[in-house]
């Protein structure tokens, strides 16, 4: 049975503990001020720029067509591109319904119907899906797509005609680029066909395939600024929970006062509730204000309470793991900053060499995306790692209660 005027005091403890060193405290203010004068400042000059200047993933969704699948389409997925070009091919079956959801850093080429021509010939649109400001980042995707579709197209003798407002097509290859009278300003009717010996020009072809190409832009993707909020809120539970809430746990037991915490009336459950009273709520308090800087709307979204409590104790649980097994504060704190580069080194290591699996053990994988989305407007899209985050959240506060229990004041 937990009581409230044991938890109370406990909680005053670490207050003037605070007060009286006021680091911890200059640390928050310092992140307040420096984040206020970025958004102030910052937003002009950083715009819709991502983070990384590359495309990591591109999708190639099926949309509206059905269950039929062109042989086009079965040409482009049994002829991927280069290893180092990441393509993922999506049916309309495996589509979600309603609105498609692009994570960071990656860009979509979704294959459309366009209807019927005067022919009675389907039609199709392909809609270039883009993060940031620059469509160039989709080019080498974009010169893939369009040397296997010249590449089909031509073995069957089929002319396209490509509507295009966006950049010219150069395929690869000898081929006949007849230039529609309607071409002008943006907006360009280019008819390619491969150049054959006997062939007299564009005479004796079929009608062509009609294809219209459109550019959009990814909107609420990984820019800078939203980017900086997600690491300054997750950085600022880290600080307390992580980093600072097992350094001064240590620094009792060095001095005794957590063995006589543990001697006093006040029990060990006491003890761990009052720990999470005050230090996920100091980050959770700073997280909110970092947020509010960023977005003052995000405040009222539940979706980014439940990511910002859920990455709290998960942050706590780490936190309490490690000061139950750390011997001093020394060892604390570079138990913290280890403990730091390693999931670093560990994220980095599993995107590099695509070891997916490895990161889905990562608290941090799940909860600065989920902070993300909550930040940026795209929390309908990341529900699953939700579930994940709050199991590998408990996770480690379970592990934290019995290694504290065990060794917490020892």
């Amino acid at each position: 049975m937990l009581r409230w005027y044991i938890i109370r005091t406990l909680l005053k403890k670490e207050a003037w503990r605070h007060l009286a060193d006021r680091g911890g405290i200059f640390v928050a203010f310092l992140l307040i001020g420096c984040f206020a004068l970025a958004c102030m400042f910052g937003r002009r000059f950083i715009g819709d720029q991502i983070l990384v200047g590359t495309v990591g993933v591109c999708y190639v969704d099926e949309v509206d067509l059905g269950q039929h699948t062109p042989a086009w389409l079965s040409h482009l997925r049994s002829h991927p591109p280069e290893a180092d070009l990441r393509i993922r091919f999506r049916r309309h079956s495996q589509l979600p319904i309603g609105l498609l959801f692009y994570g960071e850093n990656t860009g979509a080429v979704q294959i459309r119907d366009g209807g019927t021509d005067h022919n009675g010939q389907p039609r199709y649109v392909i809609m270039v899906w883009f993060p940031g400001s620059d469509a160039g980042v989709m080019e080498p995707y974009l010169r893939w797509f369009w040397k296997e579709t010249f590449a089909f197209f031509g073995q069957q003798r089929r002319p396209l005609q490509i509507d295009t407002e966006g950049p010219l097509l150069f395929p690869s290859g000898s081929m006949l680029v007849r230039v529609s009278p309607q071409s002008g300003g943006k907006r360009h009717f280019l008819t390619y066909s491969r150049l054959e010996n006997d062939q007299k020009w564009f005479s004796d072809l079929p009608p062509p395939l009609e294809i219209r190409v459109e550019y959009h832009q990814l909107q609420n993707r990984a820019d800078m600024l939203s980017f900086a909020a997600t690491a300054l809120i997750t950085f600022a539970m880290w600080f307390f929970s992580v980093f600072l809430m097992p350094a001064l746990t240590c620094e009792e037991r060095e001095r005794g006062v957590l063995l006589a915490q543990a001697l006093s009336p006040a029990s060990t459950l006491e003890i761990f509730a009052a720990k999470f009273l005050f230090y996920p709520l100091a980050g959770i308090l700073l997280g909110v204000i970092l947020a509010a800087i960023y977005k003052i709307s995000v405040i009222v979204s539940l979706f980014f309470w439940i990511a910002l409590v859920t990455t709290a104790i998960g942050y706590l649980g780490l936190g309490l793991a490690i000061a139950s097994l750390a011997p001093n504060q020394r060892k604390a704190s570079m138990g913290a900053m280890c403990y730091l580069l390693a999931i670093a080194l560990l994220l980095f290591i599993s995107l590099q060499f695509r070891v997916p699996l490895a990161q889905h053990f990562v608290l941090e994988r799940h909860c600065v995306r989920l902070l993300h989305a909550s930040l940026v407007g795209t929390a309908s899209a990341y529900r699953y790692e939700m579930i994940a985050a709050i199991v590998l959240s408990l996770f480690w506060t379970g592990l934290a209660v019995r290694l504290f229990r065990r060794h917490g004041w020892q």
